[in-house]
């Protein structure tokens, strides 16, 4: 199982243009998460990698604030498992967009 919270070396990207807590807009949408890690990573374990629906099943929550917002991405039998946690500043709120 794979676990990312606070600060890591793993690079996740996460576009969740569907996501309830977000409008949706005109055009193509995706969900997908991405995960580009260095070696010796213990989280990433050095992989690059691009998981779809067609790969997980994808479930988000969030404040009604805007402040916060939960994913967790799994497969049927949880051999892959992430759970990602994003919140804003004080004072702010998330906005769409590639998170580092």
């Amino acid at each position: 199982m794979k676990y990312v919270s606070g600060r890591t070396s793993v690079l996740v990207a996460l576009c969740l243009l569907a996501c309830p807590l977000v409008p949706a807009t005109a055009g193509a949408q995706t969900t997908a998460l991405y995960v580009d890690s260095q070696a010796g990573d213990p989280i990433g374990e050095g992989q690059e990698r691009t998981w779809t629906t067609a790969d997980l099943t994808f479930r988000a929550s969030g404040s009604a604030s805007r402040r916060q917002v939960s994913i967790d991405a799994d497969t049927p039998n949880f051999s892959t498992l992430w759970s990602l946690d994003f919140a804003a500043p004080l004072g702010m709120q998330l906005t769409p967009g590639v998170y580092e």
